[in-house]
């Protein structure tokens, strides 16, 4: 506590009247009390911040889970933030935060002081600053203490006031945040083990054993969680889909990237679904990634949350040499018999350049004639006109083209 000896005391912010050490040991004591409370199950995070607002009149205060790898906010409970711009921070400003920079390199279990060590006014003219930062001068200064529990699981514990309140502020909320950093160390990793436990609960092997095709239940960085018997069949085979060390992977690099790709989107709520189609080797492939169904959405008072996992489903529409029904396809687009001949080469898996040495036309021909095919099937995409053209096949390696079978038996 010897660090408030330097600042001034009895001074009066508000109800509350700062008292240097008698002060700051009432205040861990309340905040050991709630936490004590929560570890029950009796109170909730929203209750310590709570507290802590209340303990130094007209700052806020918030518990973060960060995942710095990105960065983005698994669970935030605050007090003192309005709800819209709680929302902007967690939807937008998140990844435009300035002073991840000090608090991305300060050790785990260590306090920090802004004015301090990083005061606002270095990075006033940044967008984070401009647009969010400034509108709110309550959280301009402030005191924190980071926990870190795995890679992409970080509490903040954060106290933030104006930058006029940091000189009588800035020892004592360093001072409690010392005092109860312990405390708070192992509320979270209590935290942790309860998000890990039900997320061992949640298992969906029931239900995606039944899913026509080979399923997975994967997490953001593409770890295996559960696998069906086609998907585990798939990975043996090894010819579209590994999963070396747990972890999902396909072959070819375009077609990871954008399996990658449509994960990410999926997991953070750009789209609830996400379809393509793949060419890899001789199969042509869909994919269709959706956000797993999670039995603890429900549960807002989770400080660490499961894992959020994407199912990811990935059926053969055609692989091996396929021959293409002509005439049903004239008859539904009206593509010319050159036309045609195209679309076999590209569902069969042919490059642009390929399919031009076999036709004896230049490339350009080639991409003049695919974007004529686009505008009379109505697609836009070259995976997109491969899904349409499954639909024509006569031969799909000895599968029928009606109700495709799944990947692998």
């Amino acid at each position: 506590m010897g660090e408030l000896r330097g600042a001034r005391c009895g001074v009066n912010w508000g109800e509350r009247v700062i008292q240097s050490d008698d002060f700051v040991r009432r205040s861990i004591a309340e905040i050991h009390g709630i936490i004590r409370e929560v570890g029950w199950g009796r109170a909730g995070w929203e209750d310590v911040t709570r507290l802590m607002a209340k303990i130094l009149p007209g700052s806020a205060a918030s518990i973060v889970n960060y995942d710095l790898t990105r960065p983005s906010v698994s669970a935030i409970f605050a007090t003192g933030v309005e709800p819209e711009y709680l929302d902007s921070y967690v939807s937008y400003y998140v990844e435009r935060n300035p002073w991840f920079d000090y608090w991305g390199n300060l050790p785990s279990g260590k306090v920090g002081v802004t004015e301090r060590d990083y005061p606002s006014r270095t990075f006033s003219d940044t967008e984070f600053y401009c647009d969010w930062l400034s509108r709110q001068p309550h959280l301009q200064a402030g005191a924190g203490v980071r926990i870190d529990l795995d890679p992409r699981k970080t509490i903040f514990i954060a106290w933030n006031y104006e930058v006029a309140s940091a000189f009588g502020y800035d020892a004592p909320a360093a001072a409690i945040l010392e005092g109860t950093r312990t405390a708070f160390r192992e509320a979270v990793q209590a935290a942790h083990i309860l998000g890990e436990r039900l997320e061992g609960r949640s298992r969906l092997g029931h239900l995606i054993e039944h899913i026509d095709g080979a399923a997975m239940l994967v997490t953001r960085d593409r770890c295996v969680r559960e696998a069906n018997v086609r998907a585990t069949k798939a990975f043996a085979e090894g010819s579209v889909l590994t999963c070396a060390e747990n972890r999902l992977g396909v072959r070819g690099c375009q077609p990871q990237k954008r399996l990658d790709d449509m994960i990410q989107r999926v997991l953070n709520g750009v789209l609830p679904e996400e379809t393509e189609t793949f060419i890899i080797g001789e199969h042509v492939i869909s994919a269709v990634v959706t956000a797993a169904p999670n039995p603890h959405a429900s549960e807002a008072s989770l400080l660490v949350p499961p894992v959020p996992l994407a199912l990811v489903v990935m059926k053969r529409l055609a692989g091996g040499a396929v021959a293409l029904d002509d005439a049903s396809l004239r008859a539904a687009y009206g593509l010319s018999a050159g036309e045609c001949r195209l679309c076999g080469l590209l569902l069969n898996g042919y490059s642009i350049a390929e399919a031009s040495t076999m036709l004896g036309v230049t490339e350009g021909t080639v991409r003049q004639r695919v974007k004529a095919i686009f505008q009379k099937t109505g697609t836009h995409r070259q995976g997109e006109l491969i899904a349409r053209l499954a639909g024509f096949t006569t031969t799909v390696g000895g599968l029928g083209s009606e109700n495709p079978t799944p990947i692998w038996e």
